[in-house]
Formats: structure tokens, sequence, C-alpha cells
């Protein structure tokens, strides 16, 4: 589907690779207390994981 969309991959080799992860680690640990809030938020509300 990527090819067929022309998406550039954002990595070519184990290196790159994890270069990405860790950059996509690091938004997350930004954004942690904005996320944690968000999990709260539905459970407040009575949604259901499923």
């Amino acid at each position: 589907m990527a090819k067929a969309l022309d998406i550039e991959r954002p990595y070519v080799n184990l290196k790159t690779y994890l270069e990405y992860k860790k950059r996509g680690i690091d938004t997350l640990r930004e954004h942690e207390e904005e996320i944690t809030h968000l999990e709260d938020d539905k459970q407040d509300n009575g949604e259901d994981s499923q």
C-alpha cells in the first residue's frame, strides 16, 4: 500500500530504524501527561475500550 501511495520509507537499515523509533518514543514521552489525561477522559465517559 505504501508503494502504491509513493510514500518514502522513514528508514533504510537498522541504524536509521533505531533513530526512527527513538524519535517516536521521544514524542510520546514529551506528551505523556496529555496522553494519560486522554485515557482518563475515556474512562470518565464510561466508554468501553472494546
